[in-house]
């Protein structure tokens, strides 16, 4: 780019002084050029820490994983179904039998024959501290296995993978049902079969996470 001399070495010094005022306003924690941009809940909207309108299963999947993410149990929680606020449905998840199989060897007690809403509301909170860093979550789409919608009820396989900083907390297999419930109609995950990813099994998965934490 060409250099100028006197009076038209003004734009250019103005443009470096908004320059220095953003970055102030980043160092001050406010709004910045460099401010990261919050993820987009599905439909639109702003982002952030909002709850989501769950009129699809992909809806109650964000909240789910961005709560992860978040470390947010207000957001976990709206992805779930629970007998507390619907009377026609609450959440229930079942293990890997080698998962289960691992808990009875090394603790010597067998694992709970039923997990309700209620055990994982108090598994999440030991689940988002492990790591005093934002966790990474990533729910993908099972290339083996394709998603069954329906009206009411849909099944997404996923693969997930769950990340502290660069270290895996999680990785498996999810078979997760969403139904519609309520007077509402709100898409809520009603069922979790997990299943480890024995591509990475010296990683725990997520059902092992519940079992630890008991």
């Amino acid at each position: 780019m060409r250099q100028t001399r006197g009076p038209g070495r003004r734009p250019a010094a103005l443009a470096l002084a908004a320059l220095a005022a953003a970055w102030m306003g980043v160092a001050t924690g406010g709004c910045g050029l460099f401010t990261p941009a919050e993820p987009e809940p599905p439909g639109g909207g702003d982002g952030g820490i909002r709850l989501p309108n769950l009129t699809e299963p992909d809806s109650a999947l964000y909240s789910l994983e961005t709560g992860i993410e978040k470390q947010s149990p207000d957001l976990y929680r709206h992805a779930i179904a629970e007998t507390t606020v619907v009377t026609d449905a609450d959440f229930h998840a079942v293990f890997d039998p080698q998962d289960t199989l691992d808990y009875q060897i090394s603790t010597g007690t067998l694992p709970p024959r039923d997990w309700t809403s209620r055990d994982e509301m108090s598994f999440f909170p030991y689940f988002a501290s492990l790591q005093p860093v934002n966790y990474d979550a990533y729910f993908t789409e099972d290339p083996d296995r394709p998603d069954q919608r329906g009206p009411d009820v849909s099944i997404l396989y996923r693969r997930y993978r769950i990340w502290a900083g660069a270290q895996p907390l999680a990785v498996g297999l999810a078979d997760l049902t969403f139904k519609r419930v309520g007077v509402n109609r709100e898409w809520k995950l009603v069922y979790w079969e997990d299943r480890r990813d024995t591509s990475a099994s010296v990683v725990r998965s997520y059902g092992r996470r519940r079992l630890d934490s008991l």
